[in-house]
């Protein structure tokens, strides 16, 4: 558990450091799947976002809706900044890939060889910017073996997924790296074969449902050596957020609920704030589809939570079975 209880979210956490990002980035994935709006609505959406100050956009070179279309996500966010009314506030947004997965006919798979990550690398940087410039972080988008994956996908170390990106920080293609959907294991590995400095977060499912990053030592791992630690579907997913999610079942989750209302804020916004004080290497990257949504979840960067009621909130949480579906043992 972590030894920085109540720490009031409006505190200086980690961050993204070296990076300067704002305290809430915006994961841009539902711009470019299913049921995505049209390109003038998904650049307002982002827009909008860069209007209330977010600095940091989550993507992915597989946010797309099949392999036909790979890098949508990238090139969305490409003209979206490029279209910003003020363009000494678009030079300031960190964008954050990932690369590894591939999109046949609309399902998810992951070739883990070194030439894919090193097509990945090269295709994310002419989406980006065109190859005009480095891209600000890129992830290895899944380290672990998906269940059912293809026979040929095996466990493949992490140096030797690695080399393409410390080759390309060598070439001046990326600046830091990450990884995603990740073991302990292979964070500390990923530490030992690249340049000191060069790795910078781990982005892997965390919520009141799945609490795996806490047990197995994630975490800890990264608050201890200065890593941000990107949590994705932080509230749960669609289902479980929102006016009518599970977050605001009284009875699943009374102590959640309980000091929302004290605090006069939404049980969401308090969810990622409560994350950001127990855990300030917490860096968080919403998702949400409407403005009103936004607003909530960047207004938890002022909601303060002391240790008491992170430990009360603890009481709710790990309903679900802990581990993810794609993880193999």
């Amino acid at each position: 558990m972590s030894r920085n209880l109540g720490l009031p979210k409006n505190a200086e956490g980690q961050g993204l450091k070296p990076l300067k990002v704002s305290p809430i980035g915006y994961g841009a994935w539902p711009l470019s799947y299913d049921e995505r709006p049209p390109e003038d609505e998904a650049i307002a959406i982002l827009h909008q976002a860069l209007d209330l100050g977010v600095r940091l956009i989550d993507t992915s070179d597989a946010y797309c809706l099949n392999e036909g279309e790979k890098h949508h996500n990238e090139k969305l966010i490409r003209k979206a900044l490029d279209s910003y009314p003020d363009q000494a506030v678009a030079k300031q947004v960190v964008v954050a890939t990932k690369g590894i997965c591939i999109r046949p006919e609309g399902r998810w798979e992951r070739v883990a060889t070194a030439a894919q990550v090193a097509k990945a690398i090269a295709g994310s940087v002419k989406a980006l910017s065109g190859g005009l410039k480095p891209i600000d972080l890129w992830q290895v988008h899944w380290c672990q073996v998906q269940n059912g994956a293809n026979a040929d996908d095996k466990r493949v170390p992490m140096v030797t997924l690695l080399e393409p990106a410390r080759q390309a920080i060598f070439d001046g293609q990326i600046k830091y790296v990450g990884l995603s959907n990740c073991t302990l294991e292979q964070v500390e590995a990923a530490m030992t074969c690249l340049p000191t400095g060069r790795l910078i977060s781990v982005q892997n499912r965390y919520n009141m449902w799945d609490r795996t990053s806490e047990r197995n030592g994630v975490l800890e791992f990264c608050q201890k050596e200065g890593l941000a630690f990107l949590p994705w579907s932080p509230l749960g997913g669609k289902d479980n957020s929102g006016d009518k999610g599970k977050l605001r079942d009284v009875d699943a989750f009374p102590q959640l609920n309980r000091i929302a209302a004290e605090k006069g804020c939404s049980p969401e916004a308090l969810v990622l704030a409560y994350m950001q004080a127990k855990w300030p290497c917490v860096q968080h990257i919403t998702s949400a589809r409407r403005l009103a949504h936004l607003k909530d979840t960047l207004n938890s960067s002022s909601i303060a939570v002391s240790a008491e009621e992170i430990a009360a909130i603890d009481q709710d949480g790990d309903q679900g079975e802990g581990t993810p579906p794609w993880v193999v043992e």
